[in-house]
């Protein structure tokens, strides 16, 4: 894949239904629970937070075969307090019209030839034009 044409490959769009949110749960449950343990495990296998009904869930997938490869979530700042506020000074910035891009999980094995620079920017620039 070495080369690959972004926009060619893969797709993206906001998670709406309640089995592509169990699939962004499931994988979030892997990375941030079993993986990274910055979680407790719980019996669902789903990892959601308090955050859930201030966010839209963004999903981006290989064409060719419909892989999830890329998850993340976008706060808003205007329903909620975004959680970077609990871990930052705010010198004056105001965060209520702001959003937070958090739970950005890239399944390295399936976008190898796509560097991490690539693929941060054509993330947050997708996630950029949604917000």
């Amino acid at each position: 894949m070495s080369g690959g044409n972004f926009e060619k490959d893969f797709c993206y769009r906001e998670l709406f239904t309640e089995e592509d949110k169990k699939v962004f749960y499931r994988l979030r449950y892997r990375e941030y629970v079993l993986k990274r343990k910055w979680e407790l495990p719980n019996p669902e296998r789903l990892e959601r937070d308090e955050y859930e009904e201030f966010s839209r869930s963004f999903g981006w997938f290989m064409n060719k075969n419909g892989l999830l490869v890329a998850v993340a979530r976008l706060i808003d700042g205007r329903l909620t307090t975004l959680p970077v506020k609990n871990y930052m000074t705010t010198n004056g910035i105001f965060f209520e019209n702001s959003l937070e891009i958090s739970r950005f999980i890239v399944r390295k094995k399936s976008v190898r030839g796509y560097g991490p620079f690539f693929w941060n920017t054509r993330l947050f620039y997708n996630l950029y034009c949604f917000g």
